[in-house]
C-alpha cells in the first residue's frame, strides 16, 4: 500500500500514513483534534523492476555509445564493403572522449558550495540544502547536480554537497544482497542524519536514490530514528520546489 503525507493547517503537525488507494483522506489532525488535515501533493513512491533498470539507469554513457556505435557498424558493413579502400597499418585515431566522462566528479565541482546564507522555511522545507549526488550524477551525469545546484541557488536556497557518500543500496536491494544494504545504509545515514539535524533538507536528482530513503530504508529499519528523520528531510527536487512554491 503507498504512503500518503498529512499536514494540518491549525498546528501544522505532518504524518505520514500508510493507507489503500480506496481509502478517503484522513480528516481529523492526531495532534490538535481539529479537522483540518490536509492531504499533500508530494512526489509518488513507487518501484521500479526489470532487466531494463539497469540499462537505463546504471549502465555508463561510455557503454551505452559504444552500444550504439556497435549497432552503426553492422547496419553500414554491405555499404562500407564495396567502397572501403587497401588495408593499411596505419592506427585509427582514438575516438573523442564523452564529455560527461571527462568532467570531473560532481562533489569535487561543488565542493566549495557551503549552504551559507540565511535560509527561509516554506511549508515542510527548512531553506537550506544538503544534495545527496548519487553514484551516477557523481562520476557518469555531474552536470545534473551542476543544474540542480543553479536552480537552488537562483531561488535563494543555501546549498552544498553531501561529501561523504556512498551508494544507496538500491542496486543491492533488488539482488536481494541485504547485507550490502545494510552496510551501505551504516555509512550514508549517520551523515545525512547530522546534516538534518544542522538543519538541512536533503535532496538527490535520481528517483531511485530518494525511493531508497523515503521508503525502503524505513521499511527494512523501521525502529531506527536516523533512518526515520533522514526520511523526514528527504525530497525529490520537484516535490522540494512545489511544496516552497505553495506555501509562498
Amino acid at each position: 500500500m503507498p504512503f500518503y503525507e498529512y499536514q494540518c493547517r491549525s498546528c501544522q503537525y505532518y504524518v505520514e500514513v500508510m493507507q489503500k488507494i480506496t481509502d478517503p483522506p484522513l480528516r481529523k489532525c492526531p495532534s490538535c483534534g481539529r479537522m483540518t488535515l490536509a492531504k499533500l501533493i508530494s512526489a509518488p513512491v513507487f518501484r521500479l523492476k526489470g532487466s531494463g533498470w539497469y540499462e537505463t539507469d546504471f549502465k555508463s554513457d561510455k557503454e551505452a555509445k559504444r552500444n550504439l556505435a556497435a549497432r552503426d557498424t553492422e547496419e553500414s558493413k554491405p555499404a562500407e564493403a564495396a567502397k572501403s579502400p587497401a588495408k593499411t597499418d596505419t592506427p585509427a585515431p582514438a575516438p573523442a572522449q564523452p564529455a560527461a566522462a571527462a568532467a570531473s566528479p560532481a562533489r569535487k565541482r561543488l565542493k566549495h558550495a557551503s549552504a551559507a546564507g540565511s535560509a527561509r522555511p516554506a511549508g515542510r522545507t527548512l531553506g537550506r540544502v544538503a544534495i545527496f549526488a548519487t553514484c551516477y550524477c557523481d562520476v557518469s551525469l555531474p552536470q545534473v547536480v551542476d543544474d540542480l545546484h543553479a536552480v537552488l541557488t537562483h531561488n535563494d536556497i543555501p546549498t552544498r554537497m553531501v561529501m561523504q557518500e556512498v551508494c544507496c543500496g538500491m542496486p543491492k536491494l533488488e539482488l536481494g544482497d541485504l547485507d550490502s544494504v545494510r552496510a551501505y545504509k551504516e555509512k550514508n545515514i549517520p551523515v545525512l542524519a547530522a546534516l538534518a539535524r544542522e538543519g538541512h533538507d536533503l535532496l538527490a536528482a535520481i528517483p531511485s536514490c530518494v525511493l531508497m530513503f523515503k521508503q525502503e530504508l524505513p521499511l527494512m529499519f523501521p525502529d531506527d530514528a536516523d533512518v526515520r528523520l533522514v526520511r523526514q528531510r528527504f525530497f525529490d527536487p520537484f516535490e522540494y520546489l512545489m511544496q516552497r512554491q505553495q506555501a509562498g
